[in-house]
């Protein structure tokens, strides 16, 4: 297993990030509340390979299962580019895009996989 942590401040919100990376998965927290939060299994399937596409599919395990929080997650998924499933626990004050979308520059300078 390895791990990387840090902290950094978005949008003036103290903000933890830590990455386990495991064999067959990597699990990913993401909170603003210093605990978990929801819990989300984010999955990579080919589609057509002409077009080298992927989808991804999301499936909330734990916590509340909204239409913002599989978007966001499927958005994690494809932006920081998956090659294993993903357990993604978030807990955040803002899910707006700008938000997220620093929190994905983080994980993509943090990122070994």
């Amino acid at each position: 297993m390895v791990k990387h942590a840090c902290a950094v401040l978005i949008d003036g919100i103290h903000t933890d990030i830590v990455t386990n990376i495991y064999k067959d998965r990597v699990f990913l927290i993401i909170t603003q509340y210093k605990k978990f939060g929801c819990m989300i299994n984010v999955s990579r399937e080919s589609s057509l390979k002409q077009f080298n596409s992927h989808t991804y599919s999301t499936e909330v395990v734990f916590g509340k299962d909204t239409e913002e929080i599989n978007a966001v997650a499927r958005y994690i998924g494809e932006a920081i580019d998956i090659d294993r499933p993903l357990l993604l626990s978030l807990a955040l004050k803002s899910y707006e895009p700008k938000t997220i979308k620093k929190i994905i520059q983080v994980i993509n300078k943090i990122k070994t996989w």
